[in-house]
């Protein structure tokens, strides 16, 4: 997942290299002023990097909350029973049940919404076996 980041990341630092440079070529065209072109440039300059100071600043408080938080056994052998599932598939409420040792399907769901709301795991909803483990995962 870090890896796909990396890639739009990339190919957004591409784009806006080929977007000013194109934005350098109808300056020249028109005959504005190379100081206003500066001007222009900077200002975006600032905005990218606001814009990534943001993104990282939101990445980095939900990683130090994660690394914060400590969470119940019941949910770390939640995390460890769907890490160790023996399949390519992620396992169903009933099957994390039966393999922690939970009799009740909501005492499960209850531990998984809090999980997704560390950050811990993704869940889909309508879909079975929708849960799948975050990269910030321990």
């Amino acid at each position: 997942m870090e890896s796909m980041k990396g890639l739009i990341v990339g190919k957004l630092r591409s784009q806006i290299e080929y977007l000013r440079q194109k934005m350098y070529v109808a300056v020249l065209e028109k005959g504005i002023l190379h100081s206003d072109v500066l001007k222009a440039s900077q200002k975006l300059d600032e905005a990218i990097n606001e814009f990534y100071a943001v993104a990282l600043v939101k990445r980095l408080t939900r990683l130090i909350l994660i690394r914060r938080c400590t969470i119940q056994p019941r949910q770390q052998a939640i995390l460890n029973f769907i890490h160790d599932y023996p399949h390519r598939y992620p396992p169903t409420i009933r099957e994390i049940g039966a393999g922690v040792g939970f009799k009740s399907r909501s005492m499960v769901i209850d531990h998984l919404n809090v999980l997704v709301k560390l950050g811990l795991i993704e869940r889909r909803a309508n879909s079975p076996r929708c849960i799948l483990l975050t990269e910030s995962c321990p």
